[in-house]
């Protein structure tokens, strides 16, 4: 059986967050935290999600106006990262 790496993107933008990319990259938000930025329909955010069927679509989510920050295997790193971009330390 092969073994799948869980892997975390910490994705950045504003404006309706792009439900379709869960969809898409097969991706779910890590935590209720995340999960909840979803609905905030203004100002910018980071929020983090993770996959394990496959890469994540960098072009794809620049085409809905969110950019990808960083791309790891590293949960926290992740969690780290969006925190940063949100203003949080």
């Amino acid at each position: 059986m092969a073994k799948h790496t869980i892997k975390y993107a910490a994705v950045h933008g504003s404006g309706e967050f792009p439900i379709d990319m869960l969809r898409y990259d097969q991706c779910w938000p890590i935590c209720e935290k995340h999960a909840h930025l979803f609905s905030r329909d203004n100002g910018e955010r980071a929020i983090v999600v993770a996959t394990h069927a496959h890469n994540f679509t960098p072009a794809r989510w620049h085409s809905f106006g969110w950019t990808i920050a960083l791309i790891t295997s590293d949960r926290y790193e992740a969690e780290r990262q969006a925190d940063q971009l949100n203003g949080e330390s």
